[in-house]
């Protein structure tokens, strides 16, 4: 038979682990509010011409105490007047300006702020991938401030590809991707899967 004491003892410990799980619940959260893209998936359909029709789809978590009004996207060698349509489940107004790197695309509403996680969709025409018998696409782009996860790429020709590399890094950079990154699925179609990204 236990003691008034023995319960009192029982009922603190139960108590402690509580505040040991809360605890643990808390750094938790904390550590899961980092801002990143969980996911993206894009692809290019080359013509032709050279051109290619672009969509890319980034699932962006902003976090839980992290505010922002939206995303930017820098697309190198596209130029200004460049059409972009943009799907999202979150405010998608587009803002387009020139940076030395490119065209940049201010996407979100400035008098609003978003959180959490949220898909934005974007589909442009990109002029000149293929440039003499080069196709060369900087899938993703490089000025991206937080790190990707479970990237997937695709290029679709109506010619068959080879001599196919992959890297991965800034301009120029000579990193090439993982080994079994590429794969080339049929003739006139590879597609690249990358675990992460660094910023």
């Amino acid at each position: 038979m236990r003691t008034p004491a023995r319960r009192r003892l029982d009922m603190a410990l139960l108590g402690g682990a509580g505040v040991v799980v809360g605890v643990s619940g808390l750094v938790g959260a904390v550590a899961g509010n980092t801002e990143q893209i969980d996911a993206v998936w894009t692809r290019a359909v080359v013509n032709d011409d050279g051109s290619a029709e672009v969509v890319e789809v980034f699932d962006y978590d902003f976090g839980f105490s992290t505010e922002r009004h939206g995303i930017e996207r820098v697309i190198p060698d596209l130029p200004l007047e460049t059409p972009m349509e943009v799907t999202a489940d979150a405010p998608s107004d587009v803002a387009v300006s020139a940076v030395a790197a490119g065209t940049n695309f201010r996407i979100g509403d400035p008098n609003r702020t978003v959180s959490g996680k949220h898909r934005y969709e974007l589909t442009y025409p990109l002029p000149g991938i293929v440039r003499d018998n080069t196709l060369d696409w900087d899938t993703v782009g490089y000025q991206w401030e937080v790190d990707m996860h479970e990237v997937e790429a695709h290029v679709v020709a109506p010619f068959e590809l080879d001599d196919v590399r992959c890297v991965t890094g800034g301009i120029r950079s000579p990193e090439a991707c993982p080994d079994g990154a590429l794969r080339v699925v049929e003739p006139g179609h590879l597609v690249v899967r990358l675990d992460s990204l660094s910023a």
